[in-house]
């Protein structure tokens, strides 16, 4: 993890240091923020009693007009504390995301929302071993966000993300329906690459 974080940080610095522009079409960004669950034991959705952190990478490429494409990579951990009888489960986990994005503004705007939907996968396992037991598909994955910016490269993101789980058994029951997650995320993003 401590590897992990060196490298971002190296990578925003180059970024910084380069002076993008916003015409450029190519965007990375560092992410962190909290995790919460929906399932069978009950639902932590806008609940902020119990923290469950992650951290993430973004890479998004302008595609045409408003759209563009973006990846996320997110680690972090997962759970739900239930009262009394309901039951509780925590896990780390891993999850790639592919989004296409909607902006709703064009990037000459300060404040640029914006809206998503893709698919992806999640790992449930903290040392990486991936195996098909411990790999959950999303599909699909959406949310909104905006980014707002901060200077001629450089951009303020906030983003909810809901996940939709192909599974129901990572919080131990096989009950009702799949399980679901939503990501509260802020970071920053910067924009490189060669104009066209």
């Amino acid at each position: 993890m401590k590897k992990f974080l060196l490298v971002c940080t190296c990578l925003v610095l180059t970024l910084i240091i380069n002076g993008q522009t916003i015409d450029k079409k190519w965007n990375v960004g560092l992410h962190g923020g909290i995790s919460q669950y929906s399932g069978d034991l009950g639902s932590s959705f806008y609940k902020f009693n119990t923290w469950n952190w992650l951290g993430g990478i973004s890479v998004s490429r302008y595609i045409v007009g408003n759209f563009d494409v973006n990846m996320l990579l997110t680690k972090g951990s997962i759970g739900y504390n239930g009262e009394g009888e309901i039951g509780n489960f925590s896990s780390n986990f891993t999850s790639v995301l592919l989004n296409a994005r909607f902006n709703l503004l064009g990037p000459e705007s300060y404040f640029r929302p914006y809206l998503f939907v893709g698919a992806g996968a999640m790992l449930f396992d903290k040392d990486l071993d991936i195996t098909e037991s411990k790999v959950d598909y999303v599909a699909p994955s959406f949310g909104v966000g905006i980014n707002i910016k901060l200077g001629e490269s450089v951009m303020l993101n906030l983003q909810e993300t809901f996940l939709y789980s192909t599974s129901d058994l990572r919080d131990g029951l096989a009950a009702k329906s799949n399980d679901m997650y939503l990501f509260h995320t802020v970071g920053f993003t910067f924009n490189f690459g060669k104009s066209n």
